[in-house]
C-alpha cells in the first residue's frame, strides 16, 4: 500500500468517526421528536462519547465533549452548561475505567453504558431541578435509561464498524470479534 493510499484510508476512517459523532449529536437534538418516552429522549450523544472514551479517547478530547455539551444545551433550551458538565463527567468516568472496559465482553460494556446512562440521567434530573427549584417527574429517569439500553446495541454496531476503519495506534484499541 502506498503512503497516499494509507493516508487516504486513515483520513476516511477519522472523517467517518467524526461524521458519526455529528449524526449522533443531531439525532440527540431531535430525539424528543423522534425517539422518546414521555419527556425523556434517547441519549445518542452519550453513546458515542461512551464508546469513543473507552476505545479511542483521543478522538473525543475534553474540549470537544464540552463544546458538544454547550451546543446541546443551546439547541435544547436547557440550562447552559448542564449537558456540558454531565458529558465531561461521563467522559472522565469512562476514560478512567477504559483499561477495565477494553478487555470485557459486549455484555459488560453494555452494562457499563447502562450504569453511566443512569448516573447521567439522575445527575441531569437533580441539577436541572436544583437550578429551577422544581423537579420534573422522576419517571423520565428510567425511561431515558431504558431507551439508552435498548438503542445502545445498534448504535454500538455503527461505532464498532467505524472503529474498524481507523488505523491502530496509540490511544486506540481494536476489538477482535
Amino acid at each position: 500500500m502506498t503512503d497516499n493510499a494509507y493516508l487516504s484510508a486513515e483520513f476516511t476512517g477519522f472523517a467517518l468517526a467524526y461524521i458519526l459523532i455529528v449524526c449522533l449529536f443531531l439525532v440527540n437534538v431531535q430525539a424528543p421528536l423522534l425517539l422518546s418516552a414521555g419527556d425523556a429522549g434517547a441519549p445518542f450523544l452519550l453513546m458515542g462519547i461512551y464508546y469513543w472514551s473507552a476505545y479511542r479517547p483521543t478522538l473525543v478530547p475534553l474540549w470537544l465533549v464540552f463544546i458538544l455539551g454547550i451546543m446541546l444545551d443551546l439547541l435544547s433550551g436547557g440550562p447552559v452548561g448542564l449537558n456540558a458538565f454531565v458529558l465531561v463527567a461521563a467522559r472522565w468516568l469512562v476514560t478512567d475505567q477504559r483499561l477495565f472496559l477494553m478487555g470485557q465482553s459486549f455484555m459488560i460494556v453494555w452494562l457499563g453504558f447502562i450504569i453511566v446512562c443512569a448516573i447521567t440521567a439522575v445527575s441531569q434530573w437533580v441539577i436541572y431541578g436544583a437550578l429551577n427549584l422544581s423537579w420534573s417527574a422522576p419517571e423520565t429517569i428510567p425511561a431515558m435509561i431504558a431507551l439508552g439500553a435498548v438503542l445502545f446495541p445498534p448504535v454500538n454496531i455503527l461505532l464498532h464498524a467505524t472503529h474498524q476503519l481507523l488505523p491502530a495506534g496509540p490511544g486506540g484499541y481494536r476489538l477482535k470479534l
